[in-house]
C-alpha cells in the first residue's frame, strides 16, 4: 500500500489529563526504548580486506585447472556475500525514528513480559527492552496469529509454550513520536494542528445518519476530506504495512521457499503486500540463495513498477529487479534474437492480439513442437536408410530428451564417440546439419505458424473451438502475412514510410517458441533462472507471457502469483477465470489462496464497488476492515459546472490537508485531459496530468484515466463522467468502474453529466 508522507512537525506536549491510559502506557514504553537505543554503543568490527581476498581468488582462478575452478568460484561468491553483510552491525540495528510497530504483552507461567515487533531485532544488554524481527523471530507468530485475550499453545524455538495474550497493539511511530495506538477496543490517534488525542471505536465507525443518502447531498453542502457530519476524517494515520498483516497473510508469507503461492483477493486485500513481504522473508531466511539479484518482480504497468521499486528497499531488500513484462521481454528478446532489433506497435487489431495471447496458443505451440520432433526422426530414418548401425542412431535419438534443438545437438555429441561407419557418419552429419538449420530457426517457426491459415484453424478448432470465426482467422492471417512481407521485404514495396514493428504479443510468442524449441532463454551470465519470481496483477497477463516467466525459474519453482479476476481490464489477453488460467499453465488448482478482507477501502466504498460488479461478483463477497464516509454521487448539467464545483472543493481540501493524495479518474484519457485543462485554468493547487504512468507519488491531485491507476491507491478519489456512454452495461465496463472505485482508501465521489451509468447503485444515480 502506498503511504503518503506527511510533514507534520513536532507534536506539542500533551496534557496528561487528556491522554488515554493506554496511550500514556505506550508513550512511557517508547521513552524507555528510545533511551535504551541512545545508550547502545555502535558495534565495532575487526577490519577485513574483502577486496584484496577477491583479487587473490580471481588471480588464482585464472591459473587454476578446470577441476579446481568450481571451488574457487564458490569461495569468491562466499567472500562477496560476507562483504555485503559486513558492516551492517556497525550502526544501531533499528531505526530510532520508527523502532517498532507492534506490542505484545504475554502471560506465561504466571509471569508477564512485553515483546515489541519491528523491522529489525534488538535486545538491550542486561535490560528489559526486546524488539524482535517480524520475519524471523518465532515469537512474532503470536502477533500475527492471535488476538488480545486469546490463549495460545505454540512450539517456538524447539519448545512447547502456552500462555495468554494480555495485550496486542499496533502502533505508529513517526520521527520518534507516537502518533497512533490501535487496540482491540479502540483506535487512538493525533494529528495536526492541535495534536490532541482522539479515539475511534472499530465497531462504531459508520459515519453519517442513516437517512442521509449520498444522492440527497447537495454539491454546496459537500466537503472533501470530511465525514458526513462535517468532521475531519478519523484515523487517517495508517499503521506500518507489516503491522497490517493478518494470520492468513502471515502464513502465506512464511511458506517454505520451494513451491507456488497463488494469491487471489479483492482490491486492497494485501496481494502485493504478501508478495513483497514474501520476498523480504525469503531473503532473510536464505540470503545466500534468495539474493536480490536472483529474484524478479513483474508487474503490468510502469506506475506499479515504480511504486514497488520504492517499497522493497524499505523492506531491506534493495537490488531486486522490478519490471513490466513488456520491458523485460524486450530486453530478453533483443539479447536472444539480435537480428530482430525492431520496435513494437500497439496498433494491433483486437482479434490478432487475442489470438496471439490466447491460452490455446500454448497447446498449439506444444503440438507443433511434437510434430517437429516427429519430422526430425523421420528425416533421420530416411537419411540413414538401411545402413548398418542406423537403428542404434535412432535409439540414441529416442533416448534424448528436452527441446528438439537440444536433442539434435545431443545426437551430434553422441555420434563423436559412437562406433559408426564412415558412410553412416557422413549421412548423419549431413542430415544433422539440415535439421539444425530448421531447429535453430525460431523466427522461422514463429512466422510459419502465424501466416499458415490452415494451421491456425486446425489448432484453434482443437484447443479453443468456436472462439474465432472463419472471417476473424482470415483477418488474423492477412495481418500477419502483411507484417511478414514488410519484415522480409518480400516482393513489394512498403506503402508510404511504414517501418516494420513487432506486435507487442509477438515478444512472448518468440520467447516461448525459443524455450520449447531451443531451451532456456539466455542472459548476460548464461541461462536465465530466477530463484524467486513474483508476478502481480496476474489477471492482466496472457497465458503465453506467464508460461515464459514460469519457465525462467529454477527447479525449486519458487513463485508468488497475485491477482484479482474482478480487475481484469486487459480484455485482449483473454483472462477467463483462475481455473482456466491454471489449466493453461499446468499448475494445480488447489494452490490458490483466497483473501477475504479488504484493508484499503472503507466498507461504504467496497459496497458500492461490489454492487457495480453485479453478476461478476460471485457468491463470496470480500469484507472491508473499516467504515468511513458515505460514497456520494453528483449530477451536473454540464462539464463546466462540474469543473467549477470540483475546483472549489479541491482548493478547500488542500487548504486544510496539503499532504493529502487525491486522484481524478476518468474512463478515457480524453475526458481526463479536458478536466485537467479546465481545473488548471481555475488554478487548482497541486494539479498533475498523468498520461503515461508518470505518477510522482507525492501529495497532490493526479488527473488520469482508469488504466493508469492499476495497483495504486489514493486517500481520495473523484470519478469523472460516470455516465452511460463511459460505463455502459457490459462486463468490461463493470471491471473498469470497479477498479476506479477501489483506488480510494478513505473517500469516494462520483460525478457525471448526462444520463448516469446504469451500473451505479440507485442512491448514486439521483
Amino acid at each position: 500500500m502506498k503511504n503518503t508522507a506527511r510533514k507534520t512537525g513536532t507534536p506539542p506536549p500533551q496534557a496528561a489529563g487528556n491522554t488515554p491510559d493506554v496511550v500514556r502506557e505506550e508513550e512511557s514504553l517508547l521513552r524507555v526504548v528510545l533511551s535504551s537505543l541512545d545508550r547502545a554503543p555502535a558495534r565495532r568490527r575487526t577490519p577485513v580486506d574483502d577486496a584484496a581476498t577477491l583479487v587473490e581468488l580471481r588471480d588464482a582462478l585464472a591459473e587454476a585447472k578446470p577441476e579446481d575452478q568450481g571451488p574457487l568460484v564458490e569461495q569468491m561468491h562466499r567472500v562477496a556475500a560476507l562483504a555485503r553483510q559486513r558492516g551492517r552491525g556497525d550502526t544501531l540495528p533499528v531505526d530510532r525514528r520508527s523502532p517498532y510497530f507492534g506490542h505484545l504483552r504475554l502471560l506465561q507461567d504466571g509471569r508477564r513480559r512485553d515483546v515489541l515487533i519491528g523491522q529489525r531485532g534488538y535486545v538491550e544488554p542486561g535490560g528489559t527492552v526486546q524488539i524482535v524481527d517480524w520475519r524471523h523471530a518465532p515469537v512474532s507468530r503470536l502477533f500475527y496469529r492471535y488476538d488480545e485475550g486469546d490463549v495460545f499453545e505454540e512450539r517456538l524455538g524447539g519448545q512447547e509454550i502456552e500462555g495468554e495474550i494480555l495485550a496486542r497493539r499496533s502502533v505508529t511511530i513517526v520521527d520518534a513520536e507516537l502518533r497512533r495506538v490501535a487496540t482491540a477496543h479502540a483506535i487512538y490517534y493525533r494529528e495536526p494542528p492541535d495534536f490532541a488525542w482522539r479515539s475511534v471505536r472499530p465497531g462504531e465507525l459508520r459515519l453519517g445518519a442513516e437517512d442521509c443518502k449520498p444522492s440527497a447531498v447537495k454539491p454546496a453542502d459537500a466537503r472533501l476530506g470530511t465525514a458526513n457530519d462535517g468532521r475531519p476524517r478519523p484515523d487517517r494515520f495508517l499503521p506500518a504495512i507489516a503491522a497490517l498483516i493478518d494470520p492468513h497473510q502471515f502464513e502465506l508469507i512464511s511458506r517454505p521457499s520451494s513451491g507456488i503461492v497463488v494469491v487471489q483477493g479483492a482490491a486492497g486485500s494485501g496481494k502485493t503486500t504478501i508478495g513483497l513481504h514474501r520476498i523480504a522473508y525469503l531473503n532473510y531466511a536464505e540470503p545466500g540463495y534468495f539474493a536480490p539479484g536472483h529474484m524478479l518482480v513483474i508487474v503490468y504497468e510502469r506506475a506499479l513498477a515504480t511504486y514497488v521499486s520504492r517499497v522493497l528497499p524499505e523492506l531491506e531488500v534493495p537490488g531486486v529487479k522490478v519490471q513490466t513484462f513488456a520491458s523485460w521481454a524486450e530486453e530478453v528478446r533483443k539479447a536472444t534474437f539480435p537480428g530482430l532489433r525492431c520496435p513494437t506497435t500497439d496498433t494491433t487489431p483486437a482479434a490478432v492480439a487475442n489470438a496471439k495471447s490466447h491460452g490455446a496458443m500454448l497447446a498449439i505451440l506444444a503440438d507443433r513442437q511434437a510434430a517437429l520432433v516427429a519430422r526430425c526422426r523421420q528425416a533421420l530414418a530416411a537419411a540413414l536408410g538401411e545402413q548398418e548401425g542406423a537403428q542404434n542412431v535412432l535409439a540414441a535419438w529416442d533416448r534424448s530428451q528436452g527441446p528438439v534443438d537440444a536433442r539434435v545437438t545431443a545426437l551430434a555429441r553422441w555420434s563423436r564417440d559412437a562406433p559408426l561407419s564412415q558412410v553412416l557418419r557422413a549421412r548423419l552429419q549431413a542430415c544433422g546439419a539440415r535439421l539444425r538449420m530448421r531447429t535453430c530457426d525460431v523466427v522461422g517457426e514463429w512466422a510459419a505458424l502465424l501466416t499458415d491459415r490452415q494451421a491456425l484453424e486446425q489448432g484453434f478448432a482443437r484447443h479453443a473451438p468456436g472462439v474465432f470465426s472463419a472471417s476473424q482467422l482470415d483477418g488474423i492471417c492477412r495481418w500477419c502475412a502483411d507484417r511478414e512481407r514488410l519484415r522480409t521485404g518480400g516482393g513489394r514495396e512498403p506503402e508510404g514510410d511504414e517501418a516494420y514493428a513487432l506486435d507487442v504479443e509477438d515478444q512472448a510468442l518468440l520467447l516461448r517458441i525459443h524455450q520449447l524449441q531451443r531451451g532456456p532463454l539466455q542472459g548476460p551470465r548464461g541461462p536465465i533462472a530466477y530463484h524467486h519470481l513474483m508476478v502481480d496483477e496476474v489477471q492482466d497477463f496472457g497465458p503465453v507471457e506467464l508460461a515464459v516467466l514460469l519457465d525462467c525459474t529454477t527447479q525449486r519453482r519458487s513463485l508468488t502469483l497475485a491477482g484479482d479476476g474482478h480487475q481484469a481490464i486487459a480484455s485482449e489477453h483473454g483472462f477467463e477465470n483462475w481455473k482456466a488460467m491454471l489449466t493453461h499453465l499446468e499448475l494445480p488448482h488447489e494452490c490458490v489462496e483466497a483473501l477475504r478482507i479488504s484493508y484499503r477501502s472503507t466498507r461504504q466504498i467496497m459496497d458500492a464497488a461490489l454492487f457495480v460488479l453485479g453478476p461478476l461478483c460471485g457468491e463470496e463477497r470480500p469484507e472491508a476492515s473499516r467504515s468511513g464516509a458515505e460514497v456520494r454521487g453528483f449530477h451536473f448539467p454540464s462539464a463546466g459546472e462540474a469543473c467549477e464545483f470540483l475546483a472549489r472543493s479541491l482548493r478547500d481540501l488542500f487548504a486544510r490537508e496539503p499532504a493529502a493524495s487525491a486522484a481524478l479518474i476518468a474512463r478515457h484519457s480524453e475526458q481526463a485531459r479536458a478536466y485537467f485543462e479546465a481545473l488548471s485554468v481555475a488554478e487548482v493547487p497541486g494539479l498533475r496530468w498523468v498520461a503515461d504512468q508518470d505518477f510522482s507519488f507525492r501529495p497532490g491531485i493526479d488527473v488520469t484515466d482508469v488504466r493508469q491507476t492499476k495497483g495504486l491507491e489514493f486517500d481520495i478519489v473523484i470519478l469523472l463522467e460516470v455516465n452511460a456512454q463511459s460505463y455502459p452495461d457490459n462486463d468490461l465496463a463493470r471491471r473498469f468502474l470497479h477498479v476506479a472505485m477501489t483506488r480510494a482508501a478513505h473517500q469516494l465521489w462520483i460525478t457525471y453529466t448526462g444520463a448516469p451509468s446504469p451500473l451505479l447503485p440507485a442512491s448514486l444515480r439521483g
